[in-house]
């Protein structure tokens, strides 16, 4: 498994230091590179530290919610677990797009499956990038002709033929 980075955003020591335990014990290959406790300092981490993949989220901090950190950023580059203690906000998670959404305590086991989702999103996406490129830099030498490309999407992926392809972001 390649590494992963990860910041933690909760209002409570005691959460951020369990799932800090918690990955260094069952998930060493994901190192946490960033921690906040509040909407304010989670922007900031979010702004400030570079090459992050995952971001693990409370829902309810001192000065707000998780979600107004979210609504600071047009475009989000990570995946999304939220983790908190109140299973009012799951469907409004799903609107933000969350990879998944933690009850506290966490349980190893969905974090395990959380995680699992994210490894399989990154082996997706880098088996297309390469397929594209492959297809692009040798369409006629490779003798495979790649017609359509498979892109995940909330309910599973859709199917793109190449030659639609106007512009990839990355």
């Amino acid at each position: 498994m390649s590494p992963f980075k990860a910041i933690i955003i909760d209002d409570e020591d005691s959460a951020r230091e369990t799932l800090r335990t918690i990955l260094r014990r069952y998930h060493p290959e994901i190192s946490v590179v960033g921690e906040a406790d509040s909407v304010k300092t989670g922007i900031d981490a979010l702004n400030k530290t570079a090459d992050y993949e995952i971001v693990f989220l409370d829902v309810q901090l001192q000065d707000g919610t998780g979600f107004d950190i979210l609504e600071n950023f047009d475009e989000r580059n990570f995946e999304l677990i939220f983790t908190t203690a109140f299973d009012d906000y799951a469907l409004k998670a799903i609107k933000f797009s969350a990879l998944d959404y933690l009850l506290k305590p966490i349980d190893v086991t969905e974090l395990e499956k959380a995680l699992r989702k994210i490894m399989e999103r990154k082996e997706v996406r880098d088996a297309n990038i390469k397929l594209l490129l492959e297809g692009l830099n040798h369409p006629a030498n490779s003798g495979q002709s790649f017609e359509k490309i498979a892109l995940a999407t909330c309910t599973g992926y859709s199917f793109v033929k190449i030659r639609d392809i106007v512009h990839c972001e990355a």
